[in-house]
């Protein structure tokens, strides 16, 4: 057979695949060179941004890369094509009595590039870079919408500041009051007025902290700081679930579950301002002038809390958080749930009264459980109706002894609260009359004028001088009575953060703790998180730890075994779930 006769076929032969292979490239991949869609020139940012811009100028290279990922797996799709159909003109040459050689040869070139193409085709890895470009795109909506002029983010972190001051001043107070408590001079009105007072008290700090949480994570947001942090935490989900097939690609979005949380905090409305009420009984208690001054010291505390959380909720309304809400939804993220609390989180009763109290459940997903954790102690019951209901009653009858009782609420999401119910012991009648005043002695008898003369009876023996009573202020504590209601401090909170079933949510994060070790005046505790590196600020969960017991906060700063900083608190075992 002559060249020219092969030529001819061989020629035909290549004029079929490559006419099939332009026809498989008609539709090629444009690359747009638009932010997001295609790398630009200029490195990928670095560092710490400055603006919510310098973090979508982060997320756009990041989603760009995404995209020229799915372009170049999509250019492997091409490929694949193009074996196909050198495979398929071989079986066209093969009907037209193509010459041998030929047909072996588009055969290897065919079966070649097929198969080193599907090999590197993985649908898998499209999904799983789409999920991370859709993620990216929710947390761009939902954090945009939070952009603040320099001059608003400058205020809110000044009001942010006063804020922490007067949350500060309030302990201070908190602690004064309660020293009153159990004292002998305090009469039952009185005491259950400032028991009702600091009830009030502890709420007002629980909202302050919430507005101080959802203003700490605004300043965040405004500069750019969220949006750059969750661009790498959505970079580290993708590169996971890239390489662990078990997990699937929408595993990705999850990394977004705390922000509801977080944004939900500066929606308007969602926190309350504290105010304080003390009522009728706080006028009562204020006639008593032993403790005066430091009712209205409380209450002036209060006052000025609440001036102060009201200057960061005004901030907090400068920006569009309706709007990032809305972008969550869209994303289909989970709805928006307020965190779990009770309300009032702690009931105190004495021991031989008679009383009738209770808390209200609120946030949460509903329906709530109720569960006594452990045996409650004769004289005190506690009643819930279950189902959609939100209130707890507790009645104390005049049998009720001294005892401390831990109450769990856990809502349809498996996120609990404890209340804790403290019954004090009364004050002993011994004590009391060790206190009685010794009436004074009476008078001499008047003298007696009988016939125009003046007759002096007898006079009546001076009694022996009885010793003075003692001041009806309670002594000051000695040394070993304040170590004592120290260590008490400790363990009470110890038990409560080691209970079965405790845990906390913060910032989206759902944690409890591993172990606690009291060791030189410092409480160690080791958390273990639902997200490990999440990096929760070390401050905000010493703040979540100590408010599970108020009491025992409140006993410990009136002692300075704790600060205003609750340095005491050591978090530092629980890293990278915490950070300084």
């Amino acid at each position: 057979m002559s060249v020219s006769s092969i030529q001819a076929p061989a020629l035909r032969l290549a004029c079929v695949a490559m006419a099939a292979v332009l026809v498989g490239c008609a539709n090629p991949v444009v690359k747009l060179d638009v932010a997001g869609h295609s790398l630009q020139a200029s490195p990928a940012p670095s560092g710490e941004p400055a603006s919510i811009a310098d973090a979508i100028n982060k997320l756009n290279h990041v989603r760009a890369a995404y995209n020229e990922a799915i372009r170049d797996q999509t250019g492997t799709t091409q490929n694949s094509v193009t074996g196909l159909v050198w495979l398929g003109a071989v079986m066209l040459g093969g009907a037209s009595k193509v010459h041998r050689d030929v047909l072996v040869t588009a055969g290897v070139i065919g079966g070649t590039t097929y198969g080193l193409t599907v090999a590197q085709l993985d649908k898998r890895r499209i999904e799983v870079w789409q999920a991370g470009i859709d993620t990216l795109d929710c947390a761009r909506a939902a954090i945009v919408p939070l952009e603040m002029t320099d001059g608003d983010r400058l205020a809110l972190r000044g009001s942010l500041g006063t804020l922490r001051g007067r949350k500060a001043a309030v302990e201070a107070a908190r602690s004064k009051l309660a020293a009153h408590l159990g004292e002998i001079y305090v009469t039952a009105e009185a005491d259950e007025a400032i028991r009702a007072l600091l009830l009030t008290t502890d709420e007002a700090l629980k909202q302050s902290m919430q507005t101080q949480r959802g203003g700490e994570f605004l300043v965040r947001a405004s500069r750019g700081s969220e949006l750059s942090s969750a661009v790498n935490r959505i970079s580290s989900k993708v590169t996971e679930v890239m390489g662990n097939i078990a997990l699937p690609p929408t595993a990705v979005k999850d990394i977004l579950a705390g922000l509801p949380t977080q944004i939900n905090a500066i929606v308007p409305g969602a926190v309350s301002t504290s105010k304080a009420a003390a009522g009728d009984g706080g006028a009562k208690a204020e006639s008593e002038s032993k403790f005066a001054p430091d009712i209205q010291g409380m209450k002036q505390a209060l006052s000025q809390l609440a001036v102060a959380q009201e200057a960061v909720n005004d901030l907090l309304e400068t920006v569009d958080a309706p709007a990032a809400v809305a972008a969550l939804k869209a994303c289909n993220l989970a709805e928006v749930i307020k965190p779990l609390e009770l309300v009032p989180s702690t009931e105190i009763f004495t021991q031989g009264r008679a009383r009738v109290a209770g808390f209200e459940i609120k946030g949460g997903l509903p329906n709530y459980r109720v569960k006594v954790l452990g045996a409650l102690p004769e004289g005190l019951s506690v009643s819930f109706e279950g189902d959609s209901a939100n209130t707890v009653s507790i009645t104390a009858s005049d049998k009720v002894q001294p005892a401390e009782v831990r109450i769990l609420v856990s809502d349809r999401n498996s996120k609990t609260q404890q209340f804790v119910v403290k019954v004090q012991a009364a004050v002993s009648p011994q004590a009391l009359t060790a206190l009685a005043v010794v009436p004074p002695a009476p008078a001499p008898a008047p003298a007696e004028v009988k016939d125009g003369k003046t007759k002096t009876s007898p006079a009546t023996p001076k009694p022996t001088p009885s010793p003075t009573p003692a001041p009806l202020h309670a002594p000051p504590p000695t040394q070993s009575s304040s170590t004592a209601a120290i260590e008490a401090a400790w363990k009470d909170l110890r038990t409560a953060l080691t209970a079965p079933g405790f845990s906390r949510t913060l910032r989206g994060v759902t944690f409890g703790v591993e172990s606690t070790e009291l060791k030189a005046g410092r409480l160690f505790v080791k958390l273990k998180c639902s997200k490990p590196d999440a990096g929760l600020p070390a401050i905000d969960v010493r703040e979540e730890l100590a408010a599970v017991v108020p009491a025992a906060k409140a006993t410990l700063i009136k002692y300075d075994a704790l600060d205003a900083k609750l340095d005491q608190i050591d978090v530092s075992r629980s890293k990278p779930c915490v950070k300084d």
